[in-house]
């Protein structure tokens, strides 16, 4: 979504070589997904469309962030107090209480989650947006090569080919940048 908006937001010029190369990357994630599909029930396409709802919001702020010209590092900032604020509500109070829990939270906010944005945006600052948006289809590969080592699942032949799909278009980016 990323690839499609920034011609329009950032006036980005879309680059032709790089249409076949997202198109093979989402043929890869396709491929990849392929089993799947036959099994989904009614709330896992709502998931699947409050999941596709995400990507389109969190590729609108990509492209805010690139538009507004701020620091990551303070971007990020309020862009986490947004979300705690958000999702107060639905906190439990007796979980205030426990400590594990409150210090579980906090490495996961402020490790694997603002710091993976500081340098996500930071790195957007020194490429193009449409190039930065063809990555991002590494992170289904990762999915299932983690749910390999970590959950002993197996690792399926589309999962394989969509895969290397996705990865080889991957490699086409970074060489031709």
């Amino acid at each position: 979504m990323i690839a499609l908006l920034a011609p329009f937001i950032l006036k980005e010029k879309l680059e032709r070589g790089l249409i076949p190369v997202l198109l093979l990357s989402l043929l890869g994630l396709l491929i990849l997904v392929f089993p799947t599909l036959s099994e989904y029930s009614r709330s896992d396409l709502a998931g699947i469309g409050l999941a596709l709802a995400g990507t389109f919001f969190l590729s609108v702020i990509t492209l805010i962030t690139r538009l507004l010209k701020a620091d990551a590092a303070t971007f990020v900032y309020y862009e986490m107090f947004i979300a705690v604020f958000c999702l107060l509500p639905f906190l439990k109070p007796s979980r205030l209480l426990d400590w594990r829990a409150l210090v579980m939270a906090a490495v996961i906010g402020l490790v694997h989650t603002a710091l993976g944005y500081i340098l996500y945006y930071d790195g957007l600052g020194e490429t193009k947006m449409q190039y930065a948006a063809t990555l991002t289809y590494i992170t289904p590969v990762t999915a299932v090569l983690t749910g390999y080592l970590f959950f002993r699942e197996e690792i399926s032949p589309y999962a394989i080919i969509g895969g290397v799909l996705i990865m080889a278009n991957s490699i086409m980016v970074t060489l031709k940048k």
